[in-house]
């Protein structure tokens, strides 16, 4: 199991963050639509995306630095570049 996440590869660190992005946002989603005050927030979903694409931040510093594998860093880094401006260009 160890092996498989220190592969290095480019597809595999686009995985690697649509699963956490993916995972981050159903959490707040759950999370957050249960209170009050996180329901504003829940409401517009460019603040989700924005927030789930956090932890992607710390799993692409973990790679490049930790691992070493650049490829999959350079994965993760891609993937959220794209998604936070899929979320700035689609939700005006």
């Amino acid at each position: 199991m160890k092996k498989l996440f220190l592969t290095d590869h480019i597809a595999w660190g686009v995985f690697l963050g649509i699963l956490l992005s993916a995972a981050t946002y159903g959490l707040f989603t759950l999370i957050l639509g249960t209170f009050e005050a996180g329901q504003r927030l829940v409401a517009d979903p460019r603040n989700l995306l924005l927030i789930s694409f956090a932890p992607n931040l710390i799993l692409m510093r973990m790679y490049f630095v930790g691992f070493r594998r650049e490829k999959t860093g350079i994965g993760i880094l891609v993937l959220t570049f794209a998604g936070v401006l899929f979320a700035f260009f689609v939700f005006k």
